[in-house]
């Protein structure tokens, strides 16, 4: 599905193997894989979700990684990505800062950072603007 671009049914699909896993595995093996394959899934429920735009939902999904992995790199990622376009840039640059502690040499955390903060430049360039309006009509 992903690599032919139906995001959706993607989603769908994996959304139905979520609803799979939850059961308490007999023993710790399995449930070791089990996890990993809840993660997995949870990782690319907000790689769709970024696909679709649909940003609060991708937040939400690495929300549920991080609270099983806090280290989860690409969830980190994922949630910072979607935060930027969220202009959510306070969150998305922490989500960013804790990835990088991780993987100080990812060059594509660098670019992520570059085009958040590119969003955060155009966002602030957009309010001075409306107040630039909003004040001269008022005189």
């Amino acid at each position: 599905f992903v690599r032919q671009g139906g995001w959706l049914e993607a989603l769908e699909a994996y959304e139905e193997a979520l609803r799979g896993l939850h059961f308490v595995a007999p023993n710790a093996d399995l449930q070791s894989r089990r996890d990993v394959l809840y993660i997995g899934c949870l990782s690319n429920c907000a790689f769709c979700s970024l696909s679709l735009e649909e940003y609060a939902s991708a937040v939400t999904y690495c929300d549920r990684v991080l609270a099983a992995d806090e280290n989860n790199i690409k969830a980190l990622f994922r949630r910072a990505a979607a935060l930027g376009e969220m202009r959510e840039f306070e969150r998305a640059f922490a989500d960013l800062d804790a990835a990088e502690r991780l993987e100080p040499d990812s060059t594509e955390l660098a670019r992520l950072r570059a085009k958040v903060q590119k969003q955060q430049k155009k966002e602030q360039k957009r309010e001075r603007n409306l107040y630039k309006r909003l004040f001269s009509s008022s005189s």
